[in-house]
């Protein structure tokens, strides 16, 4: 017996360290392609981060080790997140798997799972939540009913209190139900009694549906809304949407294939996925079937409170609340793994096999697009920004909120000489500081600045982006008549132009931003002697003056709503020509591809991928599908310094490609 124990402890223990040695490598290679970003700059002002109680205090000791805090220091900052992941995995290895295959299948499921290795690289809460998950999972499906039913309750009573402040907040939700369970169904024997606490329950739900507001003000009086600007005060919710329905669905899917690849961007993934969750259903079937007791602490303990937080949550939510994503539900994630490592228990030897390797298949598919992800690169923006404004003494850079914290975080090594102002300025107060600049350094990061977004498409942020929609238009159009675009540097959506001012103001135009539909092309581009640095969008009934040479390059966007080819799209109009633009003939649409539409290969001058963007909120024609964009160009007879465009069309938008001379 003590020979059987020990080879399983030692079975185990290398499992645990071929494991654990994996997921610190994968984490160290993607840590170092990931600059720090986003929220983890929220975690720098760990102060501010009340819960929970023990990844605040541990983080802190981290934070405060570390006299000032540079991108050198960003692994070490994300080794906290890699920590509490590693403790998750040990608690797997300790509880879940029973025999020689449920270890090999469990360490090879978290080796190859890109979701795990996002979330252990962002330094935040969120791998201490898949920690607190498999915890709790351990305790309510694992544990639970080896309890008493005194100790099921006094679990429930502290789980759901303390998760609020030692676990993750939806934890809570978790032993919550566990104890509504514990007390009205074993507890309380008696049926009117039971019907009595059910009929109070169910009232206090509807209190809820009708005031969600009481949900959001003790949130915040328990410090747990983090950073989120929620408005208490508003009578406005979400509301439940077609987003909201699938967004559970998308959050698993992408706990299997990881982030940084949708479903739509191959049949293959599609098919994939599909396969896989009705393998996972008639798994859970299986288990209702021969084990009723772990089904029912699978479906209370976890599922149900998985959709509570989408279907309840999130359609309850005030201006201002967080918008839910995947990592969001992360208490799920403990029954995907248990539910494909037990999985040879309820299938067939040969559906077994083949799901285990469609599973891993899956991941190894979302892993390579996760390492593979190409990630703006700030220490290339701060050194090129600082060569750009140290060579004179009248520059500054311009740039806007979303911005500041990671440039300022990437150019510490650089000393600012030159002075700052930022997008949200008044405008004329900005002209005034600008005017008697020679170079300016433009750097932009907030997509929603670039898009027009209503309230609920912005509802993070509690207001629409309208305003600082129409404040940047207000601010690029300024730039553009005092100023023209030298050097770029575009990787969506972080916008980096480097501007000299013109001779004499004119309306010439030479730079702008763009929303997402061309958010995987990088700038600058190299085409024959020349660089494409940026773009101008000339919208209908518009005519706008550009510097160029003989060649245009140009697209076209929205051309769906054209129903026949032979359409005059616009004029180009020089010194010398007058070119009519043909659709079909000399112009085509920037997604000619996804409208299945070939175009004459003369004119093509580059291409590249265009990757789904899934998003319940922005949707574009072809937003949700893979295919190829493209640019063209019109080759004029003469060479001129100065052209103008004129869009004669009702619904298409022309848009000219800014190159070097």
């Amino acid at each position: 017996m003590i020979l059987i124990f020990s080879t399983t402890l030692i079975r185990k223990i290398i499992y645990v360290g071929i494991t654990l040695t994996s997921v610190l490598c994968l984490s160290y290679f993607l840590s170092e392609q990931t600059p720090f970003h986003g929220d983890e700059f929220y975690t720098l002002d760990i102060a501010k981060v009340h819960k929970p109680v023990p990844y605040q205090y541990f983080v802190s000791k981290i934070i405060d080790s570390i006299k000032e805090v540079k991108p050198s220091d960003t692994f070490n900052l994300r080794f906290t997140s890699i920590f509490f992941t590693c403790l998750g995995v040990i608690l797997l290895f300790l509880f879940f798997p029973k025999t020689k295959l449920e270890l090999f299948l469990l360490s090879i499921l978290i080796i190859t799972n890109p979701f795990i290795l996002s979330m252990s690289i962002l330094f935040r809460y969120y791998s201490y939540y898949f920690m607190s998950s498999i915890l709790t999972f351990i305790i309510l499906v694992i544990g639970f009913d080896r309890f008493k039913l005194k100790t099921q309750i006094i679990l429930g009573i502290a789980g759901s209190i303390g998760s609020i402040f030692h676990m993750y907040v939806l934890n809570a939700l978790q032993f919550g139900i566990a104890l509504l369970k514990s007390t009205m169904i074993d507890l309380v024997k008696n049926v009117k009694l039971r019907i009595v606490l059910m009929s109070i329950f169910l009232i206090i739900i509807i209190v809820f549906l009708i005031s969600p507001q009481l949900i959001w003000k003790l949130f915040i009086w328990l410090n747990i809304s983090g950073h989120a600007s929620v408005d208490p005060n508003s009578v406005q919710i979400l509301g439940f949407t077609k987003s909201t329905l699938v967004k559970p669905f998308y959050a698993v899917y992408q706990m299997i294939f990881g982030l940084d690849i949708a479903p739509t961007y191959s049949f293959y993934l599609i098919a994939m996925f599909i396969f896989i969750s009705i393998v996972f259903s008639f798994i859970l079937w299986r288990t209702y079937c021969s084990e009723k007791q772990i089904f029912i602490r699978l479906l209370f303990y976890n599922i149900i409170p998985f959709f509570i937080v989408y279907y309840f949550f999130q359609t309850l939510s005030l201006p201002g609340a967080t918008q839910l994503e995947s990592k969001h539900g992360i208490l799920v994630f403990p029954v995907i793994l248990y539910l494909a490592i037990k999985s040879h228990n309820y299938l067939s030897p040969l559906i077994n096999t083949v799901f285990i390797i469609v599973l891993v298949t899956a991941q190894l598919m979302g892993m390579v697009k996760t390492l593979g992800k190409q990630n703006t690169d700030w220490k290339k923006i701060a050194m090129q920004s600082h060569l750009a404004l140290s060579k004179t003494d009248d520059s500054a850079l311009l740039m806007d909120g979303r911005s500041r914290e990671i440039y300022n975080f990437f150019s510490q090594t650089f000393e600012t000489v030159y002075p700052v102002h930022y997008t949200w300025q008044n405008i004329d107060s900005l002209k005034s500081k600008l005017n008697d600049k020679k170079k300016l350094v433009l750097l932009l990061n907030d997509y929603k600045s670039y898009t027009s977004l209503s309230l609920r498409q912005n509802w993070a942020s509690r207001f629409s982006s309208e305003n600082r929609f129409s404040g940047l238009k207000n601010i690029l159009d300024y730039l553009n008549y005092y100023f023209e675009v030298k050097d770029s540097y575009v990787s969506y959506p972080t916008f980096c132009y480097i501007l000299e001012k013109k001779k004499v103001p004119n309306n010439l135009q030479s730079f702008s931003v763009w929303e997402h539909h061309l958010k995987d092309l990088k700038l600058p581009i190299q085409i024959e002697d020349s660089m494409l640095l940026s773009s101008v969008l000339i919208h209908q009934d518009e005519t706008l003056s550009m510097q160029n040479d003989s060649i245009i390059i140009f697209n076209l966007e929205n051309i769906s709503t054209l129903n026949s080819f032979g359409d005059t799209i616009g004029i180009i109009e020089s010194d010398f020509d007058t070119i009519q633009m043909i659709y079909g003939e000399n112009c085509w649409d920037i997604f000619s591809d996804y409208h299945d539409i070939e175009p004459n290969n003369d004119f093509l001058v580059h291409s590249w991928n265009h990757t789904p963007l899934i998003s319940g909120s922005i949707q574009y024609t072809g937003s949700y599908y893979k295919h190829k964009s493209k640019l063209y160009n019109i080759k004029l007879n003469h060479t001129t310094k100065r052209i103008s465009v004129s869009n004669l069309s009702q619904f298409t938008k022309i848009r000219v490609w800014v190159k070097t001379f």
